[in-house]
């Protein structure tokens, strides 16, 4: 079985601000309809790395190759700011890690939606206020007309996370790169966003670039994982094979780091010298 051309195939990437190289030479593929995650500590050069495929790294000098494209491939770090601006949210889309500083506090979150569909697809003003609906809903957001109207700030950090999610793809782009899409978000809220971004992915078969330092979250989601240290990619492989046999030293101390948690059971006299609700509450029940 032959396997396909890669959506995204980057060789040698190099990535600089002034004379400081943080990105030295890296290599990776995405399938289409893979999800590969990108992981390391902070520093590690992976945000950089995301963000130079779209121009979107200020004053970096960018060298290297990062072909995009199944039949016709455009090499991205070749392309002029106007032709970048023609493909961001068209073919590649992105998520930020903090919404609020993504979103435009001015605008409320459909008409922020509703103008990607009207730049990008040339959708009338009610076309794209009706498309932007049905993406607010399609995210799980509930009573999306009413959410429409609401300013990122009149949503909960969930809410902006998904309304994010939903202009990312309004275009269906063959590839979407998310960049701690839930860091700051709960545990609880954490998890439904990357069911969300689960389910539209394998929905919309779009390839997805997760940048992360959660090791949990790379083996409930990715299919392949790229480890970087220090602006090189040290190890990747199939998750699985990776999480069970990591080969470099830096993959297994991140691996020996998650952090785990040891419930010991209760003594039998571990509930004695507790003060009774009642008197907490200053009576007693009856």
């Amino acid at each position: 079985m032959s396997v396909p051309n890669p959506l995204l195939d980057v060789r040698g990437l190099r990535v600089a601000f002034g004379d400081r190289e943080v990105v030295h030479g890296v290599d990776f593929v995405i399938q289409p309809g893979e999800k590969l995650a990108l992981v390391g500590e902070s520093g590690s050069g992976k945000t950089v790395t995301a963000l130079s495929l779209l121009g979107l790294a200020q004053d970096a000098q960018v060298q290297g190759s990062a072909q995009f494209g199944q039949t016709e491939t455009v090499n991205l770090l070749g392309l002029s700011e106007r032709q970048l601006r023609a493909l961001r949210g068209q073919d590649i889309a992105m998520i930020f890690q903090e919404p609020m500083t993504a979103l435009n506090p001015v605008l409320t979150v459909g008409e922020q939606i509703a103008e990607v569909l009207q730049l990008k697809q040339g959708l009338s003003t009610a076309e794209s206020a009706k498309a932007a609906i049905i993406l607010i809903a399609d995210t799980g957001i509930a009573e999306p007309a009413r959410r429409f109207k609401a300013y990122p700030h009149q949503l909960s950090g969930g809410q902006r996370q998904r309304a994010m999610i939903a202009m990312a793809l309004a275009c269906r782009p063959k590839l979407l790169l998310a960049d701690e899409p839930t860091t700051a978000l709960d545990v609880t809220v954490r998890r439904q966003i990357l069911d969300l971004l689960d389910q539209l992915q394998r929905k919309h078969g779009m390839a997805v670039l997760l940048i992360t330092h959660d090791l949990n979250l790379v083996r409930q989601f990715a299919h392949r994982v790229a480890i970087m240290e220090a602006g090189r990619i040290v190890e990747q492989g199939d998750v699985a094979n990776v999480f069970a046999q990591p080969q470099h030293a830096y993959t297994r101390r991140l691996l020996a780091s998650r952090p785990s948690r040891q419930v010991l059971p209760a003594q039998p006299d571990a509930d004695k010298g507790l003060v009774p609700i009642g008197q907490i509450c200053g009576g007693t029940r009856g």
